[in-house]
């Protein structure tokens, strides 16, 4: 991650996943900077929210559950709202933990 010279806030970045083949929105995916506490989910359409990134180029990190995680760069500038749409392909893979439990007495 690559911060504005004053460490000036940027606008309000917004936007929505969705999948690639279906373009059906991703509910629940997430986007993060790496590093830094700074992150959102996506809401039931698919769209997120995220404050509070300094002013400057950044990686942001995207994920989902059953697809392929991908960084995208994007430029924050200051008092400006970040916009990004990004389509996740299906990974094709999907790992899975069960889970046994036993109940005495």
């Amino acid at each position: 991650m690559r911060q504005g010279p004053t460490g000036a806030r940027g606008g309000p970045g917004r936007g929505a996943l969705a999948d690639a083949e279906t373009g059906k929105p991703l509910i629940g995916a997430n986007l993060w900077l790496p590093d830094t506490p700074i992150g959102a989910a996506t809401d039931l359409w698919g769209r997120y929210d995220i404050r509070g990134v300094p002013v400057g180029t950044h990686a942001v990190r995207v994920g989902y559950v059953g697809y392929e995680e991908v960084t995208v760069a994007v430029v924050v500038r200051p008092g400006a709202t970040t916009t990004a749409y990004v389509r996740l392909r299906p990974s094709g893979t999907l790992d899975c933990v069960i889970g046994c439990g036993v109940r005495s007495g």
